[in-house]
């Protein structure tokens, strides 16, 4: 099952209570109307939001890209950290998906995203790839569905989550991976056209992924 609500993240986190698991992709500076100089603060305070709304035995995987703007980086990693270590919070893994093959130049975005997961009492368990492709993406900046995969294969194992939150949800790609993967999903978004997207995204299974057999995913109508 997929419920998708359009509506503000920031005032209906509070309340969903204390969930197993949230996979989502903050709004990059473009995307937020209060310019790149109030952006730090925005993004420090939905990173807040989203911690606070993690039961102690879940988890938070972020799904971010960094910025790059007068000849300085602007980490959202670094953010990340220090906003989680602040709540409490450990950094499980860190992985750099790539997004243009290495050797690309960009002058707005580096070349790789970082998906990092947050808990207070979980463990990272098994180790896996450090740098993964990010696979097949509904829009440019949007995440793409192989990291979607591996972040709700960890929640589902390690946190026990049978619903996937994003709060964030764009075009519903955490969605619609949690949805072919066996979990319910919800997903909120402040934009009417984004959430009827999110709301018929398709995903579906072609082949599969080494010695657990488990599926690989696809867009698929």
């Amino acid at each position: 099952m997929r419920t998708v609500i359009c509506c503000d993240a920031f005032e209906t986190l509070p309340s969903i209570g204390s969930v197993r698991a949230i996979i989502t992709s903050l709004p990059d500076a473009s995307e937020v109307d209060c310019g790149l100089s109030g952006y730090e603060q925005w993004f420090t305070g939905g990173v807040r939001s989203v911690l606070n709304s993690v039961a102690p035995k879940g988890v938070a995987v972020f799904y971010q890209g960094d910025r790059k703007h007068n000849g300085m980086l602007l980490s959202k990693a670094s953010l990340l950290c220090n906003t989680s270590a602040a709540l409490g919070f450990r950094l499980l893994w860190h992985k750099i998906v790539l997004r243009n093959r290495p050797g690309a130049i960009n002058l707005f975005r580096p070349s790789y995203l970082h998906m990092m997961a947050f808990s207070r009492m979980l463990r990272a368990g098994k180790a896996t790839p450090d740098v993964i492709e990010q696979g097949e993406t509904v829009y440019k900046n949007g995440m793409g569905i192989n990291a979607a995969l591996i972040a709700i294969r960890f929640a589902i194992q390690t946190a026990q989550a049978e619903v996937i939150y994003d709060p964030f949800c764009g075009r519903g790609t955490v969605l619609a991976v949690a949805n072919a993967l066996g979990c319910n999903s919800i997903g909120f978004d402040i934009d009417e056209d984004q959430c009827a997207h999110a709301r018929v995204l398709e995903v579906r299974p072609c082949g599969s992924s080494g010695p657990s057999k488990a599926p690989n995913l696809r867009l698929g109508g």
